[in-house]
């Protein structure tokens, strides 16, 4: 990607947004939607933390849909797909894409891995109920011999 910042006027605007994210602001208002937004962005990079957390803490998954995580999988992808594809995209535009997708990733990983772990957990746990059962028949019999 070959982004360059070509602002129309380039004395006046804010020389540190044009440098580190290559974008053109010159007027108090566009400043001040300017850090909005980056708090807005700010607000999302952290969105899906808490959840992770829980994750985490529960060792489960099992409030998540994989449907959902599916669907948000695809709705970043094609979100990355489109600043790529546009090529004109400003750099904070393709990293926050690339960013979510990251994230997704990370929660369809914690959410595959706790369901296996859970599945493996269930099977064995058959398995001990099974072996269980089959003792205290014999010792049944045993008594009853």
């Amino acid at each position: 990607m070959s982004f360059t910042c070509e602002c129309s006027r380039g004395e006046g605007s804010v020389d540190w947004i044009r440098a580190t994210f290559k974008d053109c602001v010159y007027t108090v208002p566009d400043e001040l939607g300017f850090y909005l937004g980056l708090v807005s962005i700010a607000c999302w990079l952290f969105a899906q933390l808490p959840q992770m957390l829980r994750n985490y803490r529960l060792k489960s998954a099992e409030s998540l849909s994989p449907y959902f995580l599916a669907e948000w999988l695809a709705g970043d992808a094609m979100n990355l797909s489109g600043c790529l594809f546009a090529g004109d995209q400003l750099p904070s535009q393709v990293y926050t894409a690339c960013y979510f997708v990251c994230v997704d990733v990370g929660m369809i990983a914690q959410y595959a891995y706790y369901a296996l772990s859970r599945r493996d957990a269930l099977a064995l746990v058959g398995k001990d109920l099974a072996d269980a059962t089959e003792d205290d028949e014999e010792s049944l019999l045993a008594a009853a011999a």
